[in-house]
C-alpha cells in the first residue's frame, strides 16, 4: 500500500512538471509570436517611411494617409486571423479534428469561426490602431467621412472573414496544402496596404472580387480621407454584402463534400 501510494505521489510530481513545462513553453512561444507579429506592423511603418523619403508620395496619397491605410489593412487582416485560422482548419479538417465540433447545435460557419483563431493577433490589432490614431492626429477628422469608414470596414471585414472560410475548405478539397492559404494571405497582406489603383484596372478588380481585401480596407480608407459619393457608398455596402452571402452559401455547398480525414 505505501509504495503503491508513493509510486503515485511521483507519478502526480512528474505529470505536473510536465503540464508546468507546457505551460512555459506554451507562453514563451506565444510571447516570441506576439513580438515577431509586431515587428511585421513595425517593418510595415519602417517601410512606408522609406518610400517618401524617396518620393513624393504614392498615386496622389501622402505619407499619412498611406500609413491610414496600412493599418486598416492590418486590423481587418489581423481580425480574419483571430476568428479563423486556416492552417489549423486546414490541419484540424485532415485529421478529423473538426467532428467532434460539427455534432454541436450550431450552424457551420460558426463552428468554424469559433474553433480556432490566433488570439496573439490582438497584439497587432492594438498596434494597428495606434498607428491609425496616429495618422488620423495628423491628418484631421470628419466625423460623416469616420462613418462611412466605419460601416463598409465592418461590412468588407465581414465579406473578407467569410470569403477566407470559404477558400479555406475549397482549397482543402483541391489541394489538402496548408501552404496554399498561407502564401495567399502572406500576398494579400504585402499587396493591399497600398492603393489599389497603383496595380491598375485589373489590380483593382482583383482585390475587390477575388481577393477581397481592399474592399474592406481601401474603399472605406478613401471615404475617410477623400469622402465618397452616396452612388459609391451603396456600390461598395452591395459588392460586400454579395460576397459575403456568396462566400457563405458556397461555404455550406462545400461542407456537403466533406468527409472525415479522421476514417
Amino acid at each position: 500500500m505505501q509504495n503503491r501510494l508513493i509510486r503515485d505521489i511521483r507519478f502526480f510530481l512528474l505529470s505536473q512538471v510536465y503540464h508546468w513545462k507546457g505551460f512555459l513553453f506554451y507562453k514563451t512561444q506565444a510571447s516570441v509570436w506576439m513580438v515577431y507579429s509586431l515587428m511585421s506592423l513595425v517593418y510595415s511603418f519602417v517601410t512606408i517611411s522609406v518610400i517618401y523619403e524617396a518620393s513624393s508620395g504614392i498615386a496622389g496619397w501622402n505619407y499619412y494617409q498611406m500609413l491610414f491605410l496600412s493599418a486598416t489593412s492590418s486590423i481587418v487582416l489581423n481580425v480574419m486571423m483571430y476568428v479563423l485560422d486556416p492552417d489549423a482548419i486546414n490541419q484540424m479538417l485532415r485529421t478529423g479534428g473538426m467532428d467532434l465540433y460539427m455534432v454541436k447545435p450550431y450552424g457551420r460557419a460558426t463552428i468554424f469561426l469559433s474553433a480556432t483563431g490566433r488570439p496573439s493577433s490582438l497584439a497587432l490589432i492594438a498596434g494597428a490602431f495606434i498607428m491609425l490614431f496616429y495618422a488620423i492626429a495628423n491628418i484631421g477628422f470628419n466625423p460623416l467621412y469616420f462613418i462611412s469608414y466605419v460601416v463598409l470596414m465592418v461590412l468588407g471585414t465581414i465579406a473578407f472573414v467569410l470569403f477566407a472560410l470559404m477558400l479555406t475548405l475549397l482549397t482543402y478539397h483541391l489541394l489538402k496544402s496548408r501552404a496554399t492559404m498561407h502564401s495567399l494571405l502572406s500576398f494579400v497582406e504585402k499587396t493591399a496596404r497600398y492603393p489599389l489603383p497603383v496595380y491598375g484596372i485589373m489590380g483593382q478588380l482583383l482585390f475587390t472580387l477575388v481577393l477581397p481585401l481592399g474592399i474592406a480596407s481601401y474603399y472605406p480608407a478613401q471615404a475617410f480621407l477623400f469622402g465618397i459619393s452616396a452612388e459609391r457608398f451603396i456600390e461598395v455596402v452591395i459588392v460586400s454584402l454579395t460576397i459575403s452571402v456568396v462566400s457563405y452559401l458556397l461555404f455550406n455547398k462545400l461542407m456537403q463534400y466533406y468527409t472525415s480525414g479522421g476514417g
